[in-house]
């Protein structure tokens, strides 16, 4: 279980493996003024509509036979969360956070990921946590090659994006079966 939880908040599932929000990583990093605030209200927002969502589902969902409609109910019980958090963070601060892609993308990725509420819970918050350490690696990569001459045939961005398939291809390389004891004689 720590293993799993590891892997999935120290970057690889959520945000490289299956690119949740990836463009959106990349647009972020050019600029971190409302990165903690953001970060903040994605640790507010994703969890309690995961589990609202999760509720609604197996109390109202499940037993009317009407699974198939769980992402129409998560969208909104999301945007419920999300709009009343924004207009506190906007009272209170005078800052706007708003942030749809990646908070709702955990939402789903970690009600279809999982079997239980404590589980999909746990993936939110890893998936979560995973956008944390993410971001600031890629701007200290886009700063680096800011520093860096890579002449005139490579664009920042494709530099970025290469990279970024590097650190995936990194990440999962200790999962190849003969890496694994036990699997040759």
């Amino acid at each position: 279980m720590v293993n799993t939880l590891l892997f999935i908040s120290i970057l690889s599932i959520s945000i490289l493996f299956y690119c949740v929000a990836l463009d959106r990583v990349e647009s972020v990093t050019k600029s971190l003024d409302g990165y903690v605030l953001s970060t903040i209200k994605m640790y507010i927002i994703v969890p309690s509509s995961v589990v609202l969502t999760w509720l609604f589902i197996t109390k109202i969902l499940m037993p009317a036979h009407l699974v198939s409609l769980y992402p129409f109910f998560a969208v909104l019980i999301f945007l419920c969360l999300a709009v009343f958090c924004e207009v506190l963070i906007r009272i209170t601060t005078n800052t706007s956070s708003a942030e749809f892609s990646i908070s709702f993308l955990c939402v789903l990725l970690s009600i279809s990921e999982s079997i239980s509420l404590l589980e999909s819970l746990i993936i939110s918050l890893c998936c979560v946590t995973a956008f944390t350490v993410f971001v600031p690696l890629v701007f200290a990569l886009r700063n680096y090659l800011k520093v860096c001459s890579l002449g005139t045939h490579f664009k920042n961005e494709s530099v970025i994006y290469i990279s970024i398939a590097i650190m995936i291809i990194a990440l999962m390389a200790y999962n190849i079966s003969w890496l694994n004891p036990g699997v040759l004689p």
